[in-house]
């Protein structure tokens, strides 16, 4: 598959020697995972240009808005599970056993461990418990919803 890749890219740049990370990113596919990721990621430096401009890609691509709200619950579910394993002291091995995750994956989480508390999450749960129930129950666009949300959680604390 990597090959492929690299097939691809030398055709796409031509004679041109160079291929930088804007020329990667043209290529590859995006998941919606590595979204959502940016997009907490954003929520975390409290960056509400940087969350919504995630937000919009999500939209663009076609995710409905509660498929993007699960995978932020889901996402915050995580953290403050591995919170919970990190207090109890379990070593790396124990917790992708817990967590039934990859190496790489709990490598991110840990870094997402040290950007939110419990109070953070459990403030921001609470804020995505009360979006899902508009998304279900409002008349409100549901774009609109999801907007007032990101700004919400960019502007906790």
């Amino acid at each position: 598959e990597i090959h492929n890749e690299l097939v691809k890219i030398s055709i796409y740049k031509g004679e041109k020697k160079t291929i930088g990370p804007e020329d990667v990113e043209a290529l590859t596919k995006k998941t919606k995972f590595a979204d959502v990721y940016q997009l907490i990621n954003a929520i975390s430096r409290k960056d509400k240009r940087a969350a919504h401009k995630v937000l919009g890609e999500l939209e663009s691509a076609g995710e409905e808005p509660l498929s993007i709200l699960g995978l932020i619950s889901w996402r915050f579910r995580l953290i403050w599970r591995a919170k919970e394993l990190q207090d109890r002291k379990l070593g790396q091995s124990e917790m992708l056993k817990e967590l039934k995750i990859s190496p790489g994956q709990l490598y991110y989480l840990s870094e997402d461990l040290k950007k939110f508390s419990y109070n953070d999450i459990e403030r921001i749960m609470g804020a995505l418990a009360e979006c899902d129930k508009k998304l279900k129950l409002s008349y409100v666009p549901k774009s609109f919803v999801l907007t007032k949300l990101v700004i919400e959680l960019c502007a906790r604390g």
